[in-house]
């Protein structure tokens, strides 16, 4: 059982491990141009706002910039 289950699971946990990378890469290039001008802490708390935005979390202020992201996000999971 563990043969037949263990590739199966391996692959799961990888992806759920690589998942947040790639989606994370994927918005800062849509907004490359936004996030510009942004040292690291910057650029990881936009994403951070724009997940949390996309999956119904609160965040200190939207702008126009993180709703776009955050539909983004949620275009990236349906």
């Amino acid at each position: 059982a563990l043969f037949a289950a263990g590739p199966a699971l391996l692959a799961i946990l990888l992806w759920s491990l690589v998942t947040p990378g790639i989606e994370s890469s994927i918005i800062a290039d849509r907004f490359s141009t936004e996030l510009s001008g942004m040292g690291i802490p910057q650029v990881e708390a936009f994403i951070r706002d724009a997940r949390a935005m996309a999956f119904g979390g609160v965040v200190g202020f939207a702008d126009p910039a993180k709703e776009a992201a955050a539909a983004a996000y949620k275009s990236i999971h349906t």
